[in-house]
Order: C-alpha cells, then sequence, then structure tokens
C-alpha cells in the first residue's frame, strides 16, 4: 500500500489539520478520514503521495469549490500555419525549349 498525505482546509483556506493514510489509490484515503475525522462544515482535501526519497507529490483536491467554475478553462486557440509551408501547387514553368 501507499502512503498519502492529506492536508485539510476550511472555506476560507484555513489549514485544519495533515492526516497520513494508507490506500491503493487517491479516492481510497477520503472514505477513511471520514470516518476518522468527521467535519462538520465543508472543507477542501488537498492529497499528496508521499515518496520515499523526493518531495510529496500533489495528486488531487477533493472537495467544493467556491467559485463555481468546476475547474474547466477556456478552449485554446490553433496555432496558425507556417506561412511558408502552402499546399497550393505552383504554375508550371517554361522551360524555352518550344520555341
Amino acid at each position: 500500500m501507499k502512503l498519502y498525505e492529506v492536508v485539510r482546509h476550511d472555506g476560507a483556506g484555513r489549514h485544519r489539520g495533515t492526516f497520513i493514510l494508507p490506500g491503493l489509490e487517491p479516492g481510497d484515503v477520503m472514505p477513511m478520514l471520514d470516518r476518522m475525522a468527521p467535519s462538520v462544515e465543508p472543507m477542501t482535501h488537498d492529497v499528496y503521495r508521499i515518496r520515499r526519497f523526493r518531495r510529496p507529490r500533489h495528486l488531487v483536491t477533493f472537495g467544493p469549490r467556491g467559485d463555481g467554475s468546476a475547474g474547466v478553462r477556456e478552449p485554446r486557440r490553433p496555432l496558425p500555419h507556417p506561412p511558408g509551408l502552402r499546399a497550393e501547387a505552383g504554375l508550371p514553368r517554361d522551360s524555352g525549349a518550344a520555341r
């Protein structure tokens, strides 16, 4: 099993606790956390993977979002084509031999 660090924040962004829990996937630690330390107010949970010789890696954030954006980004515009590459065929050159 892997170890995950769960950092709990309240609605104002204040730190409300850190828990180290075992699990196979990041989603496995949330039911365990709810049984161990239930919260009355809505909380945001950041889940980090604890690695042996490197810094913890942020994996996922669980919880409500106050801004209503749901993590949706604006779509990107496609990049313009380079000006020198065209798919049109040019006019054939006159070789001068047909005179």
